[in-house]
């Protein structure tokens, strides 16, 4: 059958039967299970639909999900409705990753590969597929880059105009799915930097719905006597110093892309390697990304969720190097490499669970006996706790 299909369509039909697998896979393994942040999400819900009287105040300023479970998905229970949500999400998300990277790099199979392992990533499995709404703010993170970068092709202002109702959902929906906006206005500037004009013309309609979903969510906010402002503030006050340190940083990094890393070195060394013949688009993309990739820094906390909007910096790049690799004649190498990029996450999260493994070493002060100790504790006995908590090692 694949015959009388091209190559593209090929992928697309592929990719869909696998994101199928990946979910029955992770639903036996994990399950949909709930997270720290999940009570809050369901009170929402609960709340759009009439039948609760309070909400998480910074949840009523992302009011996207619980819409959406409130109307399209009323007849199912909160519960699965956010999980209904993260799947089409998720669908969307890996889709997305194939067509924007085999349009940046021009190459299909470096596509493919970037959205199987964004597929399977550990972010995604740990975090993204829980019930909480990071998944929907990767997407319309994600779906704001991919319209700028079509604008980039072909100039069509359209692109610009999905580009910023994309980012005003990703408002509605969590602080990351805002963040593509940075890449599209650097697009914008490389473009059109010698005429103002156009570049005034077209800032205007990516962001004018932005603008006027940011107005509207202001005076929403009154309702709730809270802003984003507010709630940027208090998750700075309240977790910083636990949470924002050269050790998690670099820790929540190496768990989140794992083996992903040897091939991203990989990568890194073909770009050198053939700078000279590397087409100036993906000189731009990899160049524009990059503020939109760090964007988590503005965020308090360095954990997996957060971080992984660098995933479309880092996985586009370890993808490069396997393609590199096995044309460089070390198939076996780049075959093996793939396979365990793909299979090292589902370890990690066996292995791991669900418990604050870098807190408690930093909260043991590096000490291995008391770290192992704190983690077989927590491994087996992890319910929901607050992760930050001050004095959780005596609780």
């Amino acid at each position: 059958m694949f015959d009388y299909i091209d190559i593209h369509k090929r992928n697309l039909i592929i990719l869909v039967i696998l994101v199928f697998i990946q979910l029955f896979l992770y639903s036996q393994l994990y399950g949909f299970r709930v997270n720290n942040d999940t009570d809050s999400f369901i009170m929402s819900f609960q709340f759009f639909r009439g039948n609760g009287t309070d909400i998480h105040p910074p949840r009523y300023l992302n009011p996207f999900y619980p819409l959406v479970g409130s109307t399209i998905f009323a007849f199912l229970s909160p519960e699965h409705a956010l999980i209904m949500t993260n799947i089409i999400f998720y669908f969307g998300l890996v889709l997305l990753t194939y067509d924007l990277i085999r349009r940046v790099l021009k190459n299909n199979a470096i596509g493919f590969l970037s959205a199987v392992m964004v597929m399977t990533s550990y972010a995604l499995i740990r975090y993204g597929l829980t019930q909480v709404q990071d998944i929907g703010g990767y997407f319309w993170f994600l779906l704001t880059i991919y319209c700028g970068w079509r604008w980039w092709e072909g100039d069509d202002r359209k692109w610009l105009i999905v580009g910023g109702i994309a980012t005003a959902f990703g408002i509605l929906t969590k602080e990351s799915g805002a963040m593509g906006s940075l890449f599209v206005g650097l697009i914008l500037i490389a473009k059109n930097w010698k005429n103002l004009k156009s570049l005034f013309l077209n800032f205007l309609l990516f962001s004018i719905w932005p603008a006027g979903t940011l107005l509207i969510n202001w005076f929403r906010g009154r309702d709730v006597q809270y802003n984003s402002m507010q709630w940027l503030v208090y998750n700075w006050q309240t977790y910083k110093a636990y949470n924002f340190t050269f050790f998690k940083w670099v820790s929540i990094n190496l768990s989140t892309f794992n083996v992903a890393w040897i091939a991203v070195f990989v990568g890194l060394y073909f770009l050198y390697k053939n700078r000279k013949n590397i087409d100036n688009n993906l000189r731009l993309f990899l160049l524009v990304v990059i503020p939109s990739s760090l964007s988590y820094f503005g965020w308090s906390l360095f954990i997996s969720r957060t971080v992984f909007v660098s995933a479309w910096l880092v996985l586009p790049i370890a993808a490069y190097g396997i393609y590199e690799l096995y044309n460089a004649g070390y198939k076996k190498i780049s075959m093996t490499l793939s396979v365990l990029i793909i299979v090292a996450p589902y370890f990690l999260q066996s292995l791991i669970g669900y418990t604050p493994l870098f807190v408690i070493i930093e909260r043991c002060d590096y000490k291995i006996e008391c770290s192992f100790k704190t983690f077989v504790k927590s491994r087996y006995h992890y319910t929901n706790f607050i992760i930050n908590s001050p004095n959780y090692l005596e609780q």
